[in-house]
C-alpha cells in the first residue's frame, strides 16, 4: 500500500481502491464513475468477462456481477477518499475508472501485470489481485466484522466461503495467548 500511495499513477490508484475494497479484478476494470454514489463507496455492478475467438482473446463488460450473490456495495477508508477524486482529475470525461491514456477501458490483465511489477519493484514475492481480495477478507474477519457484512462486502453467497476459501488467521501468537488469558472461565477462583 505505501509504494501504491506514494507512486499515485492511473494504475496505481485503481490497484490501491481494489485492495482497501475487497473489490474483484473484473470488477474494478467495469467500474464507471456513474457507479459511485460517494468518493468512499461503489455500486458493483458489472464484470469483466474474457472469451477467445479465432485464437484472440476478447475482453467484454458483462452488464451483471461476477456471482449469484448480486449486486453490492464496496467501501474505502474516509482518509482514502482522494483517490476516486485524482482519479477524476486524471481522465475527467472518461467513462470507466481505469482507462489507458486513449480513453479505453483497462482490462484485468493491465492491472494484474502492474500488481506483478510493484510486487517486484518492492521486492516482494508476487502477488495476485485474489491474493489481495483475500487479504481484505482476512482483515474483515479478523477485525470482527458481522459475518453478514463480511458476505455483503465480498459479495459471496454465504459466509462459508469467505472463511473457509478466503481467511488466514494473520493473529499473532501472543495475541491468540492473550485471547485465551482474557476467558473468563479459565480464571482461577
Amino acid at each position: 500500500l505505501k509504494y501504491l500511495i506514494e507512486h499515485p499513477d492511473l494504475h496505481n490508484l485503481c490497484l490501491l481502491f481494489m485492495l482497501l475494497s475487497g473489490t474483484r479484478v473484473g470488477e474494478m476494470v467495469t467500474l464507471a464513475y456513474e457507479d459511485f454514489v460517494s468518493d468512499t463507496c461503489a455500486i458493483v455492478l458489472h464484470t469483466e468477462r474474457r472469451y477467445k475467438k479465432d485464437g484472440v482473446t476478447h475482453h467484454v463488460v458483462a452488464e451483471l456481477p461476477k456471482t449469484v450473490a448480486g449486486i453490492r456495495q464496496v467501501y474505502i477508508p474516509e482518509e482514502y477518499s482522494w483517490i476516486i477524486k485524482e482519479l477524476r482529475k486524471m481522465r475527467p470525461f472518461a467513462h470507466y475508472v481505469c482507462t489507458n491514456e486513449k480513453g479505453e477501458r483497462m482490462t484485468t490483465d493491465c492491472l494484474r501485470k502492474r500488481l506483478y511489477r510493484v510486487c517486484d519493484w518492492t521486492k516482494i514475492d508476487r502477488k495476485s489481485p485474489h491474493k489481495g481480495r483475500k487479504t481484505f477478507c482476512s482483515i474483515i474477519l479478523d477485525a470482527g466484522f458481522d459475518k453478514n457484512l463480511v458476505v455483503s462486502l465480498m459479495g459471496h453467497v454465504d459466509i462459508s466461503t469467505s472463511e473457509n476459501h478466503y481467511h488466514y488467521d494473520r493473529k499473532s501468537n501472543q495475541t491468540k495467548q492473550q485471547k485465551i488469558n482474557s476467558i473468563l472461565e479459565f480464571k482461577v477462583i
